[in-house]
């Protein structure tokens, strides 16, 4: 692997993981305390405020000071604070959940020519999602899970839902398919469900990440496939609406759901078995051990580059109805 910064050197261990940064940027406070500024894709979304919460852990731990910028979920809006943000000087690293991953990487890049360092969590910065390694001159580190590897899990687990009913018909609900990260998951998805013979994908749709425009969406679905078996969804808060579409249509009481997401609500149904289940999402998780990471590259500390966040779960990728008790949700839908 390169070296990031223009002024910095790094020495890499074989595996490639550990990387040392030999200096810093000058930007320090003049009280020593290492500045990262967080860039948060939404302030108001719970997901959001359990990242910001994590990476405060982290930063309030190594006596570092962490400033959080609001994107509101506006990709050019992020852009403009990550620029901003640059131009003060004032930062020692950067931590992003990029909401346009493609938008940001010209001041990644001009991050690394500063020697900052920065650290993109829950997606990948760049334009290829499926790699959890840093992909962007000026990324040294990224805390997250492919969205690739979601896409296989969930066939995976449409496949189990499924059992040995076959043909056994499967609707798919992402996101938005204007999103990088939905193309890329469900992608993967389509790619992975094809090698299982007896699945038939009979359509996929938009979600909108949403609760009710994901119930009237699979409203639609049932009455148009009667006899649907499997509804997977993207995201924990559309399964959620998946599952009141079902629970009302009485003729579709045998259809099961799969999810991304493991939220609190998202958990509590695979516990009483309406959803059958949800891959881990751990961004209270994602927020610290990302914060740690840029803190650590700032101050030219040893730090992992590349953290599959499922790896800080005991109980794997997948919560199902068997292990849901033994598992406690970082974030409430």
């Amino acid at each position: 692997m390169k070296p990031h910064f223009a002024r910095t050197a790094a020495i890499f261990s074989a595996a490639g993981l550990i990387a040392t940064l030999a200096a810093c940027s000058t930007s320090e406070s003049d009280d020593g305390t290492t500045q990262l500024a967080f860039f948060a894709a939404g302030r108001a979304n719970s997901y959001s405020q359990a990242e910001i919460a994590g990476a405060q852990e982290a930063a309030d731990a190594m006596g570092a000071k962490l400033t959080v910028f609001d994107g509101n979920f506006d990709p050019a809006q992020q852009a403009s604070q990550f620029q901003s943000a640059l131009s003060t000087n004032k930062f020692d690293s950067f931590l992003i959940n990029a909401i346009g991953t493609e938008q940001v990487v010209q001041y990644i890049n001009q991050a690394g020519a500063d020697a900052t360092p920065v650290v993109c969590i829950m997606n990948n910065c760049g334009s290829d999602l499926t790699n959890i390694s840093p992909t962007v001159d000026g990324q040294v580190g990224f805390v997250g899970f492919s969205v690739g590897r979601q896409g296989e899990l969930l066939a995976e687990q449409a496949g189990k839902a499924c059992g040995t009913t076959s043909p056994c018909k499967v609707a798919y609900l992402q996101g938005m398919s204007t999103l990088t990260s939905d193309v890329q998951r469900t992608d993967a998805f389509k790619t992975a469900l094809a090698k299982l013979p007896n699945l038939e994908l009979v359509t996929v749709q938009d979600g909108n990440l949403d609760q009710q425009a994901s119930y009237g969406v699979a409203q639609n679905i049932l009455s148009a496939n009667p006899e649907l078996d499997v509804i997977v969804t993207a995201g924990d808060q559309m399964a959620l609406g998946v599952k009141r579409a079902v629970a009302e249509r009485s003729t579709s009481a045998d259809v099961k759901i799969v999810s991304v997401g493991a939220s609190t609500q998202g958990v509590e149904a695979v516990e009483d078995g309406t959803i059958f289940s949800t891959i881990l999402l751990l961004p209270f998780s994602e927020g610290r051990v990302g914060a740690e990471t840029a803190i650590k590259a700032a101050r030219g500390e040893d730090f992992v580059d590349s953290v599959e966040i499922t790896e800080q779960s005991e109980i794997g990728a997948v919560i199902t109805r068997e292990n849901a008790s033994q598992f406690t949700p970082e974030w409430t839908n």
